[in-house]
């Protein structure tokens, strides 16, 4: 296990040609997109989805799902395989949500991005834009860490309002047990799924304090349970939004660096109450929302290595920020040194509380 120190980044060597008995993957060589959520259970992140290479004949959208300790190298396990384990899986998740249900005690599988593959495809699965006997396209469904099956729910995702782009991320709410997805019309807007019977409700919202609109679309969503909001960053602005009242939002302002790119990435830090900020490829920032300030955080290991990435976590057992995967021969040679490499990041020592957040259900946060 590594010691992680406070204020500095470290990195941990990814894997290389995990086996899953067919594609297997190469996680040290680049990624994008992979979403991974911690479950509370048993302190392990779990990843699913994303645009990363495939040993063999495999190609991007990866059908596994993995999951590790971030300070343990040695702890990576492949959790379902990349071409069947049950009777359904979702077919090449690429950008899509994904987090732990506390009341049923499982994953969720949001439908965001979801793509054609070809190569990459397994027995009986076409590389058309619809499911095939196994294989679910642009189904909400839901995966058992205990059982290790996934199962679909309500069939394909259609809500009443249509689905005029693709969002790429999406929470839950487990005080009114809903499943929150924004979208992109015009303005923001969110899908609101009653996670218990499927039933739809919807939000739009208005300009922002500049009079423009926004859109949160290619941008994560990052949940403050305790004050219960969900903040996000688009278009060089930071938005919270009320999970006690959806219809409500707030415009909080420029960040430091404005839109620095279409996929923004932050992370609620649960442990020191602050959102910390990826402005990609370089920069990282914290917000305090007690202050209303933004402060810089370093971007270096001890080695030198730029820390860097496309894809982003927070593991609040572990307390440290997650951050991995580039593209492909990135040309920067700033970033290309840390291609094989996860890196990790403790803000303070900070352990977090447990909340008690409905009737029968605590979070630690």
């Amino acid at each position: 296990m590594i010691t992680l120190p406070t204020n500095q980044w470290v990195e941990v060597h990814l894997p290389h040609n995990l086996n899953d008995g067919k594609f297997g993957a190469a996680l040290d060589t680049g990624g994008k997109h992979s979403m991974i959520a911690l479950n509370p259970d048993n302190g392990r992140m779990y990843m699913n989805g994303g645009d990363y290479n495939g040993t063999g004949s495999g190609g991007s959208y990866r059908q596994q799902t993995f999951s590790f300790i971030p300070t343990d190298p040695n702890s990576w396990i492949i959790e379902h395989p990349e071409c069947g384990s049950g009777n359904v899986q979702p077919k090449h998740p690429d950008f899509t949500g994904w987090f732990w249900d506390s009341k049923r005690q499982c994953f969720w599988l949001v439908p965001g991005v979801m793509a054609n593959a070809d190569p990459g495809n397994c027995p009986g699965e076409t590389s058309g834009n619809t499911s095939d006997p196994g294989f679910d396209k642009d189904h909400l469904m839901q995966w058992s860490p205990t059982t290790k099956l996934w199962t679909s729910h309500w069939g394909k995702w259609n809500p009443q309002h249509g689905n005029p782009a693709p969002p790429w991320q999406s929470v839950y709410d487990p005080v009114n047990d809903t499943i929150i997805r924004p979208y992109c019309q015009n303005n923001t807007a969110l899908d609101i799924i009653n996670a218990e019977t499927g039933a739809w409700s919807f939000v739009r919202y208005g300009l922002n304090a500049i009079g423009k609109n926004w859109c949160i679309d290619k941008s994560y969503l990052s949940v403050d349970y305790v004050a219960r909001k969900i903040y996000s960053i688009t278009g060089g602005r930071l938005y919270s939004i009320s999970l006690d009242n959806l219809s409500t939002f707030a415009d909080l302002g420029s960040t430091p660096q404005g839109d620095t790119s279409a996929e923004n990435k932050t992370v609620w830090d649960s442990n020191n109450n602050v959102l910390i900020y990826h402005a990609y490829p370089y920069d990282w920032w914290a917000y305090d929302p007690k202050t209303l300030k933004w402060t810089a955080l370093p971007n270096l290991t001890a080695s030198g290595l730029t820390a860097s990435g496309r894809i982003m976590g927070f593991d609040r057992i572990s307390n440290c920020i997650i951050v991995w995967g580039q593209n492909l021969n990135q040309p920067n040679p700033r970033l290309e040194p840390g291609i094989p490499y996860m890196f990790l990041y403790r803000y303070g020592q900070q352990t977090g509380v447990t909340i008690q957040v409905a009737k029968g259900i605590t979070v630690h946060v």
